[in-house]
């Protein structure tokens, strides 16, 4: 049973990192569409 919810802690954790990442990406995103992809250019 305790290896259970550790494992679903772990995939918990991994779940919110690739949520996170994602979202910051998405808004890392946005901002560069705004700044008309000069971060994405160099």
């Amino acid at each position: 049973m305790d290896l259970i919810f550790y494992f679903y802690n772990q995939l918990d954790i991994l779940i919110e990192f690739f949520l996170y990442g994602f979202i910051s990406k998405a808004r890392n995103n946005r901002a560069s569409v705004k700044n008309g992809f000069s971060d994405d250019l160099g």
